[in-house]
């Protein structure tokens, strides 16, 4: 199982629903593959989910789970300013940090820890600056079955019985 598949659109419905308030007077955009030729100028992106599988008591599967959100704010040169995308950051950073989101499937996620990740220098391709923060969401996922696991035969070579004496 690939619990990445529930992951996703459960991050994606904490952030749409409802959705963010507006910042700077713009109503911030939310997604997971950027759609060719948009021309929103204050989106947050969901990138790279990872889900790492762990040790789990018997009849649970676990997973460590991230998510990196990628605020970004799209400006012109000697207009920018970060105030908008560092109050977005914050906007979801406040969304998520704590909540449990719903997954479905018979999965539970513990409550979500958000760190802010010191961003990468901005872009700037000569007409328009990228200005980006970034967070990342972790939380363990873990799925309860119905069903035990393997049951282990006795041993039937072991010559004693309890206690012990010999057979």
């Amino acid at each position: 199982m690939n619990p990445t598949k529930y992951i996703l659109p459960a991050v994606y419905a904490a952030l749409t629903s409802p959705p963010l308030a507006a910042v700077a007077g713009v109503q911030p955009k939310v997604y997971q593959y950027l759609p060719k030729g948009f021309k929103d100028v204050l989106y947050v992106q969901i990138k790279q989910p990872t889900a790492t599988k762990e040790r789990g008591a018997q009849g649970c599967k676990s997973w460590s789970c991230t998510v990196l959100l990628d605020c970004v704010r799209l400006t012109q040169p000697g207009r920018s300013s970060s105030v908008a995308v560092d109050e977005l950051a914050d906007l979801v950073s406040e969304r998520l940090d704590g909540a449990r989101l719903y997954l479905g499937a018979d999965l539970e996620a513990s409550p979500a820890d958000v760190e802010q990740i010191t961003p990468l220098d901005d872009a700037f391709d000569g007409e328009q600056v990228d200005i980006h923060r970034y967070l990342r969401v972790r939380f363990t996922v873990s799925q309860h079955t119905r069903t035990p696991g393997p049951v282990i035969p006795p041993n039937t070579a072991f010559p004693y019985t309890f206690p012990l004496t010999l057979a």
